[in-house]
């Protein structure tokens, strides 16, 4: 049994031998495989895609006040009377007795839920709107 291992280990490495390319010869396979890639295809059908829609530049009619640090000018953490300043017009709602939280709206709203400013703890922490007109920031 000991002579026949030597014998088939030198088996295996020349039979092995035989299988392995040159460094020259891969290089040269590879290269030959370049261009059977750069050879045309037979067509294939293109598949068809739907038309390509732009959004529009803008959407009409809709306020763009709305900003990630407040709104207009008025920037979150103003207290409530440097929002009303920055506001510029008329902000009615006062706190209820004892409450720290609160709406200020504009004159024109009729009901808070259309477009408020929320204050709390004497300053503003965000605004809220159930207005179509009105879009949030990034839309």
């Amino acid at each position: 049994m000991k002579s026949t291992l030597p014998l088939s280990l030198a088996l295996v490495l020349s039979l092995s031998a035989c299988s392995q390319q040159s460094p020259t010869d891969a290089s040269q396979q590879a290269g030959d495989a370049a261009p059977a890639a750069q050879q045309p295809t037979p067509e294939q059908p293109t598949p068809e895609a739907p038309p390509v829609s732009t959004p529009p530049a803008e959407v009409p009619g809709v306020a763009t006040d709305a900003r990630f640090d407040g709104y207009g000018d008025l920037r979150f953490g103003m207290t409530a009377e440097e929002a009303k300043q920055a506001w510029g017009g008329e902000l009615n709602g006062v706190p209820a007795e004892g409450e720290s939280c609160y709406h200020l709206s504009p004159k024109w709203v009729k009901v808070p839920a259309e477009f408020a400013f929320m204050i709390e703890g004497g300053k503003f922490v965000r605004y809220s709107t159930e207005a179509d007109k009105l879009v949030a920031p990034g839309g």
